[in-house]
C-alpha cells in the first residue's frame, strides 16, 4: 500500500511507491499536504509506473485552485519524470512555483508555471513564464484502455454483418 505522509517535525512530505508485481504504484494525496518551506520525496520502491491521484481540498465553490510555492522543494524531479503521472481529478487552476517532475494531468485546470516543469502536460490552457521540458511517460496505460481481443473481433464480425445486410438488398435489385 503507497503511502504519503507529511512529517511536521523536519517539513518533509515523503511519498512512497509500493509497486504492484507488475511495478505499477497507485496513491491518492490532498493538496493540504503540501506545506510551505516543505521538502517533498518520491520513494520509487522499484515501481516502474506511479499514479497519484491528487485532489486539491482546498476550493471555494466550483473553483479548485492550488499554487505549488516556489518555497516547495521537490527532491530531483528529473529522476521521476518519466515514471510519474500526477492526475489533478478537481483542478480549475494550478500554478507551479516549484521546479517538479512528472507528467501533469488537468484536461480541466488553467495551469501556469514560474519555474521548470520536467514532464507531460495536459491542460485546458496554458501559460508558461518557466521552462517546460519535455519527458514522456514511460510506463504503460492501464489494460481497460485498451480493448480485449475478444472485443475486437466481435466489433469486426458486426462491421461485417452489417456490411452483408447491405449488400443483401443491393444484390436483389440487380437479379430484377
Amino acid at each position: 500500500h503507497s503511502t504519503a505522509i507529511y512529517n511536521s517535525g523536519n517539513n518533509t512530505v515523503t511519498i512512497n511507491a509500493v509497486p504492484n508485481a507488475s511495478g505499477t504504484a497507485v496513491l491518492a494525496i490532498n493538496t493540504s499536504l503540501f506545506h510551505e518551506n516543505s521538502t517533498v520525496t518520491i520513494n520509487l520502491n522499484g515501481a516502474t509506473q506511479v499514479f497519484i491521484d491528487t485532489n486539491i481540498d482546498t476550493c471555494v465553490g466550483p473553483a479548485c485552485s492550488f499554487n505549488f510555492d516556489s518555497s516547495i522543494n521537490f527532491n530531483s524531479p528529473t529522476n521521476y519524470a518519466e515514471q510519474v503521472v500526477w492526475n489533478f481529478v478537481n483542478a480549475t487552476n494550478l500554478n507551479f512555483g516549484s521546479m517538479f517532475g512528472g507528467a501533469v494531468l488537468a484536461p480541466l485546470a488553467a495551469v501556469a508555471n514560474t519555474n521548470q516543469i520536467d514532464g507531460t502536460l495536459i491542460a485546458a490552457s496554458f501559460n508558461g513564464g518557466g521552462e517546460l521540458h519535455s519527458y514522456a511517460f514511460t510506463g504503460t496505460l492501464p489494460n481497460a484502455l485498451i480493448p480485449e481481443p475478444s472485443a475486437l473481433l466481435l466489433f469486426g464480425g458486426a462491421l461485417g454483418w452489417l456490411g452483408a445486410v447491405r449488400a443483401r438488398p443491393a444484390a436483389a435489385l440487380t437479379k430484377s
